[in-house]
């Protein structure tokens, strides 16, 4: 069952023992399933029914209108409370229901506690305002809970969801920018910067340097989970590029530009990362463009960071030596994590390096590296 099923399906079992315990109108938005929001409880008591209720002795009260057979706050259902679990980054069945269970045992709990005490005549009024105070602040309480559910990782239902951008471009994505995807091997969403714009679109970016904000200079495990800002700088992470990549068959096509907004590009026809037990090994095909063939001899190369040395550098580890985290051989002509260096520069081959087009004492401007998938 799917987590957002599990949600809507606890919902309704919650919705319906608020309805037996609840006393008087029933006011929660119908907005509180599908959205997962409410809008504040109704407090407002129809004076004419309250004194017709104290002039009534419980048994007249529970063979007249069935309406005011739920006044007394009992719920019609027998509730086994757990201790609340904590929330994590995920949604399963059993925690949903634990959650649930939680918050009407507790509903029951108080509600018991103010039919406890004898009620006066005043009293029956209070009573019933803190049975819909206790109501309140529950469900605001349960509202909050479920939507740590909704994190933006997972802001909708797998099933209407994108596999990757070019999905997005056949759904009639036309606006290039942050899009949640859904891969096929049923983990988790998450999103994505999409270029529906160049070249038809289509592209799910994974690698952008602009302006030096972000230090590329990271472990392994950064570099696995990914880091940086989808509208900016950022590196998408690896273990989503191996998702992403391993769902279909995908081309390459990196963008480049340097201080004097001169550009260029380079298209490679197949592209995959593997997983993480081959150390995210890279997969090229024929090479295409104006910038020159600056990954051929990366191709089937693992990934090095500063701290994962997976070259092929008998004495050295090339991404500590020259400061960029790449699919290095011994080492590169080209690497994209280096620093930035901000165009010529006397330091050899730590920069933004495309050396095809630019050498190993230039630092590009900007680079972009991005997939989509091989037509027909």
């Amino acid at each position: 069952m799917k987590p957002n099923r599990c949600i809507i399906l606890a919902l309704l079992c919650f919705w319906i023992q608020l309805i037996h315990a609840k006393s008087t109108k029933r006011a929660v938005s119908d907005s509180l399933i599908p959205g997962l929001t409410l809008n504040n409880l109704d407090h407002k008591f129809d004076k004419d029914k309250l004194e017709e209720r104290e002039r009534t002795t419980p048994q007249e009260l529970t063979t007249q209108d069935p309406r005011h057979q739920s006044f007394v706050c009992q719920p019609q259902i027998t509730v086994n409370a757990p201790p609340l679990p904590p929330i994590s980054n995920g949604c399963n069945c059993s925690t949903t229901r634990q959650i649930i269970s939680h918050e009407v045992q507790r509903i029951v709990n108080s509600c018991n506690s103010v039919e406890a005490v004898e009620p006066s005549k005043h009293a029956k009024q209070e009573s019933a305002t803190s049975q819909l105070q206790l109501l309140h602040q529950a469900v605001a309480d349960l509202t909050t809970v479920l939507k740590a559910f909704q994190n933006p990782a997972v802001p909708a239902p797998a099933a209407t969801l994108p596999k990757d951008c070019s999905e997005v471009l056949t759904r009639g994505g036309t606006d290039s920018g942050v899009y949640t995807v859904q891969p096929t091997d049923g983990g988790r969403s998450f999103q994505v910067y999409c270029d529906l714009e160049t070249d038809g679109g289509g592209w799910t970016v994974f690698q952008r340097r602009i302006d030096g904000s972000v230090d590329f200079f990271r472990t392994f495990a950064s570099y696995r989970r990914g880091f940086g800002q989808l509208e900016t700088e950022f590196w998408l992470g690896n273990d989503n590029l191996h998702r992403l990549t391993s769902q279909d068959e995908y081309e390459l096509r990196i963008d480049l530009e340097d201080f004097d907004d001169n550009e260029s590009y380079a298209v490679y026809s197949l592209f995959s990362v593997g997983g993480v037990d081959n150390n995210y090994e890279l997969t090229i095909g024929e090479y295409s463009g104006n910038a020159g063939d600056a990954l051929a001899s990366n191709n089937h190369q693992e990934f090095t960071t500063k701290d994962r040395d997976n070259d092929n550098w008998a004495s050295k580890n090339c991404a500590k030596e020259y400061h960029g985290a790449w699919w290095h051989n011994s080492c590169y002509y080209a690497s994209l994590n280096g620093d930035y260096q901000g165009g010529m520069t006397e330091i050899y081959g730590k920069g933004i390096i495309w050396y095809q087009w630019k050498g190993y004492y230039y630092s590009l401007k900007r680079s972009e590296m991005k997939f989509r998938m091989v037509d027909g």
